[in-house]
């Protein structure tokens, strides 16, 4: 229940209203700790699209037509931003201009905590797309949202990505002014922290990130929710959640001070740019929510989290571990995958940083192992590692058959065009792959011959590769990986590409350069 000093009775009372109407506890899980689809998003009347996750770790993503959201993380019972039963929350985007506040409409929501922010104008909904992508690292799931601010002259396309399987998904805000003339303003992402269950917390700051952290005295006391920022010039707060409301109310930029850091209260976090977008122009500004169960105290403040498939492998099956650090241009460093770090057991595999993301496959015997993603750091970065995650290796091949099938997007490729390649696992005799682990536990190796062009995750029985060619025939062969269940599989397909017969000259057309 969000009750504080600093609330006013009738606050308190409101408050304490939305728990009891918000939580719906009885039927919010079907077993302790774990997140079921019994858990309500409702009274919020607010227009919604879902990515959702069977297998985690953000489980659900819910994104409101009016730029609102909530986050739910597999293993809990409730949602991750107040309240902690109503999908979407307190949780969104805001833009001040002049003197004038832009933000959600959280009274369409039935339950709010936001009172203390003052007078605002609820966006205007334009549109908003369907769920899109297969959750691989190129074609992320992805929700577009577009609002109008008022009469301002301004329009935002909010963009929110997730991969699947990590623990982090990107929002990426474009303003875009269709006035005449320069228009400045103020962006905000906030939230009211209702963390692993828990409305109050501690705060801490890692550079220009922000975070929301668990008690240390509670049962899971390294679990944090982090803004990192990915545009420059980012302030932050962090502090009781009617101060991050009222520090919006005043219209004014965040102030870079946490004085949740250092006392636990009814915790909120929030991040800001100053914005000047020119007549006719547009202003994109980024940043990720990553929600994790581990700490990085004792490897470094950059926060990692991974994706290994599958979890649950076969006697000498390569697996494939990948991992995102939260770090900036020019990613440098090396992340290195340890085997049961913690009792100093071998190196899985180690790989150099060429963006924010990092895979390798390696064979493990079999056994069970704790993974660690480790990142070296830089001279621009620092270090930091992922919370372990479970591996099994059993001792034993697997027996169910598989049926591997490749497509591309077309059957005429032309020269240096993008070419999507797709291949669609199912069961032998047709059936669809079904359950958290065959359906997306695995991967897919695209190959020409003996060279190896990407490996990608499963995602809703598929997983999909997009590059270029230059003119000519090649085979294609995609693998599938298996895990302890189904085996292993391939199939090839031939693409046919063309040279464009007007002499027009396609850039970037030599093999294997994705498209720009």
């Amino acid at each position: 229940m969000k009750l504080s000093a600093s609330s006013t009775p009738a606050r308190a009372v409101a408050r304490a209203a939305f728990s009891l109407l918000a939580c719906g506890c009885a039927a919010a899980a079907t077993a302790k700790g774990v997140l079921t689809a019994a858990l309500p998003d409702a009274p919020a009347a607010t227009p919604t699209q879902v990515i959702s996750t069977p297998d985690g770790p953000l489980w659900q993503i819910h994104l409101g037509n009016e730029l609102s959201a909530q986050i739910a993380h597999i293993g809990d019972i409730s949602y991750q931003t107040y309240p902690p039963g109503v999908a979407p929350g307190d949780f969104g985007t805001f833009l001040v201009v002049g003197d004038q506040l832009y933000a959600p409409d959280f009274a369409g929501h039935g339950q709010t905590a936001t009172g203390n922010i003052g007078p605002y104008t609820p966006f205007t909904p334009q549109s908003q797309s369907a769920v899109t992508g297969t959750g691989s690292e190129l074609d992320p799931y992805k929700v577009v949202t577009v609002v109008r601010a008022g009469n301002t002259g301004l329009e935002l396309t909010q963009v929110d990505t997730y991969v699947h399987a990590y623990e982090s998904y990107r929002t990426d805000v474009t303003i875009r002014n269709t006035g005449t003339s320069t228009v400045s303003a103020i962006l905000y992402r906030a939230m009211d922290c209702y963390l692993g269950g828990s409305d109050a917390g501690y705060g801490r700051v890692d550079g220009n990130k922000i975070a929301c952290k668990a008690n240390p005295t509670s049962g899971a006391p390294d679990r944090i929710q982090q803004f990192v920022p990915l545009s420059g010039s980012a302030s932050y707060y962090e502090a009781h959640y009617s101060q991050v409301w009222e520090a919006i109310g005043t219209h004014q930029p965040f102030n870079n001070t946490c004085p949740g850091c250092t006392q636990e209260v009814d915790n909120g976090m929030g991040i800001s740019w100053n914005v000047a977008v020119p007549a006719g122009g547009s202003a994109t500004r980024s940043h990720l929510t990553l929600l994790t169960v581990g700490d990085t105290a004792t490897c470094g403040p950059t926060t990692v989290s991974t994706g290994i498939l599958p979890l649950t492998a076969g006697m000498n099956q390569p697996i494939f571990f990948s991992a995102r650090a939260s770090i900036h241009y020019p990613f440098t460093g090396t992340m290195t995958f340890l085997a049961d770090a913690g009792s100093g057991a071998s190196i899985a595999c180690s790989t150099a940083m060429s963006d924010v993301s990092a895979s390798c496959r390696h064979t493990l015997a079999p056994g069970i192992y704790q993974v660690v993603a480790q990142y070296s750091g830089d001279g621009f970065n620092p270090p930091g590692c992922s919370p372990p995650q479970t591996v099994a290796v059993v001792n034993g091949d697997p027996t169910d058959p598989t049926v591997i099938s490749v497509l591309m997007t077309s059957p005429n490729a032309m020269q240096g065009q993008p070419v999507t390649l797709t291949a669609s696992i199912v069961a032998a005799g047709g059936a669809r792959l079904a359950g958290a682990a065959p359906l997306d536990d695995g991967y897919v190796t695209f190959a020409l011959g003996d060279n190896e062009l990407a490996d990608r995750p499963i995602a809703g029985g598929a997983a999909s590769y997009t590059t270029v060619f230059p003119g000519g025939s090649f085979p294609i062969t995609a693998r599938y990986s298996g895990n302890a269940q189904y085996i292993a599989n391939q199939d090839t397909v031939t693409v046919q590409v063309s040279t464009p017969q007007d002499g027009i000259f396609y850039g970037g057309f030599d093999f294997g350069v994705p498209p720009q």
